[in-house]
Order: C-alpha cells, then structure tokens, then sequence
C-alpha cells in the first residue's frame, strides 16, 4: 500500500524515489511471513514482477501519474454509456452517432451565442455593468445553463474530509447510520452505502481466516467505550467465545481512502 500511494506523487526527486524503491523492498523481504501462513504458496505474479519496473521508467519517462488510463476509461461512459440508455434499445450505433452529434451542435451553438453576447455587452458599460448586478443577485440559472450537461474529460475529485465533518456536524440529519464516510486528523474512509456481504460473527472468521476477529471485536469495542487506543496486533485477551453485542457484520470488499 505504501508503494501505490507513494507511486501516485506528481512528481519525484531522488529523496521521493528511494522511498518508493525502499517500500518495495520492504514488502520483498517480509513477503516469506505469507508463504508460511499457507495463505499463497508462490508469489509468481506478472503484476509483481511489473512492480521492479516502475521507479526506472519514472527516471526515464517522468510520473507515472501522466500515463492513467482514467481519462479514456470515462470516455466510455460520456460517449457510449449515456447516449446508449438515451436512445430505446435498438441501432445503437446510429443513434449514439446522432445524440454525440446533436450534442456537439449544442454546445457549439451555446459557445457563439455567449461570444456574440459578450461582444454586445461591451459596447454599453452601464448595460454590463446592470447585468452583472443582476447576476450577482441570483446566481446563474443552472435549470437553462446547457453547458452544465455536457461531460467533462476530468473527474471530480471529491473532498471526504468535508463530507465526514459535514455528517458528524449534524449538516445532514437524514444521512443513513452509522455514516459510510468518516475521518481521523490525516485520514478519511469512504463506503458503498450497501455492504459487500453480510454475515453472522461466527462465519465471518471462517471464511477470511482470521481465528480472532471476535476477540479483536470485543476489545476494540472495550477500549472505545474506555477512550484508549486500540492495538492492532498482539496478544487477544478476550477468549474466543466472549460475547460480542452483535448478531452480524456489514463486510465491504472496496473502500475509498484518502490522505
């Protein structure tokens, strides 16, 4: 993990890539604790093996950030998805054609209108001067602004620690709990509002191989209530039978993270 999120930096110098090189090494020379577990009995991976090569191609080639593919992976969505559930199901090709070109024309009509407004305000100050009072005092009217609906290349990025204060302030009364976005001082956590899985306290451990998830429950729970940090690793000492004031768990397999 330290790896990708360091191998996502706009930019590095010589200090940034030694880290990146060290958190790969890190991982290589601890990696023998999961073969023994049983968990994998190789690490013949291609994608591990992609991994030696990322901090020469940075020194080669710059960033690896520049190289993302979330750009074109969108472009999927704004030029075949959404004019494909526009139309009724049936010649797809010639109807997503039509709506992108019918889209284009739109926006090009909007763009020489605005020009040609723009151009018309300049001759009279006080015309300008008049409308800028007015919009001003009631904002752009989002319901006939066409622009906003035609789809941006870059993906907004989203601020979860101003959603998690938001929803501990209280700013959204309705919102489902326990709330699915939440922060600490340097890190935020977001979840799907439905859970991956559900199951009983019993199954879970079974299924992930994690023999002391009940007891780990039991003393987090135990050390919330007494305000003390809790240790993730280290000697359990609930029993494996203690009792947890829970019938079930909500198990997300993807989690948004954010520093």
């Amino acid at each position: 993990m330290d790896f990708h999120y360091l191998g996502q930096m706009p930019s590095f110098d010589e200090s940034a890539l030694t880290k990146l090189a060290g958190a790969l090494q890190s991982f290589h020379d601890n990696k023998e604790a999961i073969l023994s577990t049983g968990v994998r009995s190789h690490f013949d991976i291609p994608k591990l093996e992609l991994l030696q090569h990322v901090v020469p191609s940075i020194r080669a080639s710059g960033a690896m950030l520049q190289w993302s593919a979330d750009v074109t992976e969108h472009a999927h969505v704004t030029e075949i998805k959404k004019p494909a559930r526009a139309g009724n199901n049936q010649n797809y090709y010639s109807q997503i054609t039509r709506h992108l070109d019918r889209t284009e024309k739109c926006a090009h009509f909007d763009t020489a209108t605005r020009i040609l407004s723009l151009c018309e305000d300049v001759g009279d100050g006080r015309e300008e001067e008049e409308d800028h009072e007015h919009e001003h005092e009631h904002g752009p009217d989002e319901e006939t602004d066409n622009t906003l609906f035609y789809p941006s290349p870059t993906r907004k990025i989203l601020n979860y620690f101003d959603i998690a204060s938001s929803l501990s302030n209280g700013n959204f009364p309705n919102s489902p709990r326990p709330f699915r976005t939440f922060a600490s001082s340097t890190t935020a956590i977001n979840l799907a509002i439905k859970p991956s899985l559900r199951m009983s306290v019993d199954g879970a451990p079974e299924l992930f191989q994690m023999p002391d998830l009940r007891p780990a429950i039991s003393e987090y729970l135990y050390r919330s209530a007494r305000g003390e940090a809790h240790e993730v690793s280290g000697c359990r000492q609930a029993t494996a039978h203690c009792k947890v004031p829970a019938a079930g768990l909500q198990i997300w397999s993807k989690v948004r993270v954010q520093q």
